[in-house]
């Protein structure tokens, strides 16, 4: 009986125990989530993944990335991502590309922002000179990270990618930039 009685308070210790679920985090965005040209272990959301468990970080990075994402698409699209803890939104380099007014982009990034918040999750923006972003991002209380500007050294980009997408190592200092940024909303999040 005494047996019985300290293996049933053993289970209801251990039942008392709370282990933190993993960190679900989604890249939601174009060719520059997508990874295109890049093998899918080289795209920066699955380098980011790599470097947040090396950290210890119970964690997967979804890329949901669509080569020629545009904002517009992003809206239409936004509610497929579905449950996320960190929402990271890169959009607007194919809406300037095609001549579509800046405040189009960013009235579309706005929403984006606003609909993955309303899902519950903390979002980050990453954002390109073309279509900077980064002011929309701040008024709605989301970190955002610039990248680009210039055109990217030969040995970052794709070769014979007129579009100079960013080859394996261009997106592992794209993740580089993004890893630390990335690290404050996970801590404020758990």
């Amino acid at each position: 009986m005494k047996t019985l009685l300290i293996g049933s308070l053993l289970v209801v210790a251990v039942a008392k125990i709370s282990v933190a679920a993993p960190i679900h985090i989604v890249a939601f965005g174009d060719s520059g989530v997508y990874g295109k040209g890049v093998a899918r272990n080289e795209t920066y959301p699955a380098q980011l993944e790599a470097m947040l468990r090396q950290k210890g970080y119970d964690v997967t990075v979804t890329n949901d990335g669509v080569n020629g994402l545009t904002s517009n698409n992003a809206v239409a699209y936004v509610g497929s991502v579905g449950k996320a803890d960190v929402a990271i939104v890169h959009v607007g380099v194919n809406d300037a590309k095609q001549g579509v007014p800046p405040g189009t982009i960013r009235q579309n990034v706005a929403w984006v922002i606003d609909k993955l918040k309303a899902n519950g999750a903390r979002v980050l923006v990453v954002s390109n000179p073309l279509a900077d972003v980064c002011d929309v991002a701040s008024s709605k209380g989301a970190p955002c990270v610039k990248w680009g500007g210039r055109p990217p050294d030969t040995q970052y980009v794709v070769p014979g990618d007129p579009q100079q997408h960013l080859n394996a190592a261009g997106l592992h200092v794209l993740a580089l930039k993004i890893l630390p940024v990335l690290e404050k909303l996970l801590v404020a999040k758990h």
